[in-house]
């Protein structure tokens, strides 16, 4: 997929609806092959976007961003899905219909997209040398945890 051209000044604006642009792309894409987007070559370019969208600071939420809840408000309002839920359509998670099936594809983009907002945003605790301050405690092994307990149980009296 190409890349915009970062030469030329973009507005926020403009860069959020680019990157929504390329994203409706990918996910079109999936849904024309009947492929699953959580594997390439879609994942890997719905991750490009999201990289984009995270080098750019669109991944904090303060003034315009594209986090998830962002991307899926944009493509739900581009597919009319809200005005087709407001109908009361029923469809079933197992139905053919091509809106349903357009649903599932934004689900699985926004699952996606936090996924890697977590791990990016969680990145510096596991690759620095010292824990950040504000990080959980690394949970217990299986064999630490085994351990203890042999040392508790020969350290009680019979």
């Amino acid at each position: 997929m190409p890349r915009p051209d970062f030469d030329k000044p973009m507005s926020t604006s403009s860069l959020i609806t680019h990157l929504v642009d390329r994203a409706e792309t990918v996910i079109k894409a999936a849904e024309a092959a009947n492929y699953p987007l959580e594997m390439d070559p879609y994942r890997a370019q719905l991750f490009d976007i999201f990289a984009l969208a995270e080098a750019s600071g669109l991944l904090i939420e303060m003034g315009p961003h594209l986090q998830a809840d962002a991307l899926a408000e944009r493509l739900s309002e581009r597919w009319n899905l809200k005005a087709i839920g407001e109908a009361g359509l029923k469809l079933s998670a197992t139905s053919n219909d091509p809106v349903m099936r357009r649903v599932q594809l934004l689900w699985s983009a926004c699952r996606l997209w936090m996924a890697w907002t977590y791990a990016w945003e969680r990145w510096d605790f596991y690759h620095s040398d010292a824990p950040a301050a504000d990080a959980p405690a690394a949970p217990e092994t299986e064999q630490a945890a085994a351990q203890t307990q042999s040392e508790s149980a020969s350290k009680q009296p019979e």
